[in-house]
């Protein structure tokens, strides 16, 4: 008897905390910063580029849908879907929100990030899932954000669980007050070299995201190879998830103020709590600036992507993306954007070049703004608003039945208790769990959660008027004030294509071309190793004067150099990352006749960056106090976080 009574109360206890959960996040964010958000001084935009471009799922092209379902069920994020689940409607429309939801709070991430940067220093770069040719998922950019030089990347999604039946539970989930952001930041991999660009990830995508950066790395060695400086554009890092892609990463360590360690801050998958108050205060109010992510989550997230724009070298990161940017304009030019040059014609037309992209970025901004007015502001941003009220009405209710079937699953089982406690006393044979009614055991996910996320006709009309609110973003005049090196000029286009044609032949009417700027010659490393490539100053055949270079070492290392050469070698300041198994590691500083000699700076794999002193490419001690390695790329503020490192 008393084994059954003990079997009643051990079930009452699972029961009230399970089943009949109230389906709480967390009140603070992991991303929030312990402390205040570090002060790292005016964040400026580095040459002719951006420091952040926002990235999210916009839009699911018709022939990819089978696919992404697929995949999002079986690569579910927090637990396994089971089969009767996998098919069904209510998995598709929670699949099919991501899209809706990812687009209107990506609107909070640019908003937040705007207020914090300069003009200009936030681009939107909303995505269309597709089949690549092979007929795998892949993620294509509706707008050209993503050709303008950029210090950093933020993919951002907003994701639930594809069984909507535990949305009480404890799996991750978008939906009412409950919010579940998966998020990765990256750069360029010549910012940071020991993680190929990888700075933050979410834990789920850390695997994808590791793969695409390295992927990333390999494609841009090999465009370096072939002689161009564009890559391939990155498909968003939860693509790459869905699609399997991982592989290993330098070690790792939890989320830092740190900004000097050269390891991947991993975000912990976290369901959040997000503000009840603006949901409540969106039923009665058309305030469009309502925003229930500011306070628990995107104020933080832009907190830490301002600190990690303190603490990457901005130049350094974009260098590559602004040869290819130049690229599009003059060719002979883009090698000779990491240096200068000291030909003052040359010298005159990299800077007549890189105002065109300086032009490009502002019809981009300008876009991006529209963007952000016609979702935030638009019809779609009413509708999604009447989406989360209306999810969040719903959940408040299955709480509120959570916890009136929590009172009355308690007074069943007490009773039953009670009538065991009688029959035992009386000596009779009493088995407590006979006595459990089936209504006990009903689950409270039956009671509205397909309701919940069978919003159909509010969640069809979002996805329409996305796509419309989209159309005067891409088909509405902009017109650009350009700043040219001795006059500026307005140049008005509808598409972003239109725009550099005419910046084109503003070029060339400006610019006498001179075919000789820069050529393809041959480069060493150190003068024993196999001859690579050099794109840049040449004298007899090889590297001499300033450009970038690329070639396969001894050991299967990848050696890639930008900066100053003389006799085929690297010789004077510059800037190289040794690729081997081990990983990267990435010198700058001072060479001579093909090996660091002199002060430089080291960034190894969670590792701050340090200055040493070498000798004929040996490390003989750090650098006396008070000196640093000169860099082509430097700021003040950089110089200073990484000696404070």
């Amino acid at each position: 008897m008393q084994r059954s009574v003990f079997a009643v109360l051990t079930f009452f206890s699972f029961f009230l905390g399970g089943c009949a959960s109230t389906a709480t996040g967390a009140a603070r964010s992991a991303l929030l910063l312990p402390e205040a958000a570090p002060v790292v001084g005016d964040v400026e935009l580095p040459s002719a580029g951006t420091l952040v471009v926002v990235r999210y799922p916009a839009v699911l092209e018709p022939d990819a849908e089978d696919a992404f379902y697929k995949a999002y069920v079986q690569r579910a994020i927090g637990g396994n879907v089971q089969n009767s689940v996998a098919g069904s409607l209510e998995s598709r429309q929670a699949a099919t929100g991501l899209f809706l939801k990812s687009n209107y709070f990506a609107q909070s991430i640019y908003r937040e990030l705007a207020e914090r940067l300069p003009k200009e220093g936030v681009l939107l770069s909303p995505h269309r899932i597709a089949l690549d040719s092979n007929g795998n998922l892949t993620s294509l950019p509706i707008t050209d954000a993503e050709t303008i030089p950029s210090a950093l990347s933020v993919d951002f999604v907003s994701y639930s669980f594809p069984d909507p039946e535990r949305m009480m539970n404890s799996e991750p989930i978008t939906f009412g007050d409950l919010f579940s952001p998966l998020v990765v930041v990256h750069a360029d991999h010549r910012g940071r070299a020991p993680t190929h660009g990888l700075v933050l990830a979410s834990s789920p995508l850390l695997g994808g995201a590791g793969g695409a950066a390295r992927r990333d790395t390999l494609d841009s060695l090999g465009s370096l190879e072939q002689g161009s400086f564009a890559a391939p554009v990155r498909p968003l890092d939860f693509i790459s998830y869905l699609s399997g892609d991982a592989t290993q990463l330098p070690p790792t360590q939890g989320l830092s103020v740190y900004s000097g360690a050269h390891a991947v801050q991993v975000y912990p998958m976290e369901k959040i709590l997000i503000d009840r108050y603006a949901l409540q205060q969106m039923k009665f109010s058309p305030d469009t600036q309502l925003d229930p992510l500011e306070r628990t989550f995107s104020s933080a997230l832009a907190d830490r992507v301002v600190a990690q724009l303190g603490s990457i070298n901005r130049e350094r990161a974009s260098m590559v993306q602004r040869a290819a940017a130049i690229e599009r304009f003059d060719p002979s030019l883009s090698s000779l954007a990491f240096a200068g040059t000291a030909d003052a014609d040359v010298e005159t037309r990299l800077r007549f070049a890189e105002r065109m992209i300086e032009a490009e970025r502002r019809f981009l901004a300008v876009q991006s703004q529209k963007i952000h007015e016609g979702v935030q502001t638009g019809e779609i941003g009413n509708q999604m608003r009447d989406v989360l009220v209306a999810e969040y009405t719903l959940i408040q209710r299955r709480r509120e039945l959570a916890r009136q079937q929590n009172l009355a699953t308690a007074a069943a089982i007490a009773g039953v208790v009670a009538a065991g406690a009688v029959a035992a006393n009386s000596g009779d044979n009493f088995d407590a769990g006979d006595y459990l009614a089936v209504d006990l055991l009903t689950d409270l996910a039956a009671v509205s959660a397909m309701q919940a996320f069978n919003l159909n006709n509010q969640n069809k009309t979002a996805g329409v008027n996305f796509i419309q609110s989209m159309v005067p973003a891409l088909e509405e005049q902009i017109t650009v004030q350009v700043e040219l090196l001795d006059s500026n000029e307005a140049i008005s286009a509808i598409r972003i294509e239109d725009f550099r044609e005419l910046l084109q032949q503003r070029y060339a009417s400006s610019q006498r071309s001179i075919d000789t700027a820069s050529s393809r010659c041959s480069f060493s490393s150190n003068g024993n190793d196999a001859l690579g490539v050099w794109h840049g100053e040449c004298a007899g055949g090889v590297a001499d004067g300033v450009g970038a270079g690329v070639l396969r070492a001894s050991g299967g290392k990848v050696v890639e150099y930008f900066g100053e050469t003389e006799n085929g070698m690297p010789h004077g300041v510059g800037y190289m990352i040794v690729h081997s198994g081990a990983g990267a590691i990435a010198m700058e500083g001072e060479f001579k006749n093909g090996a660091a000699d002199g002060l430089v700076r080291v960034s190894r794999a969670s590792a701050p960056e340090r200055d040493f002193v070498y000798r004929d490419g040996r490390e003989v001690g750090p650098a006396p106090a008070g000196q640093s390695a000169p860099s082509l790329f430097s700021t003040e503020e950089n110089t200073e976080l990484a000696m404070a490192g």
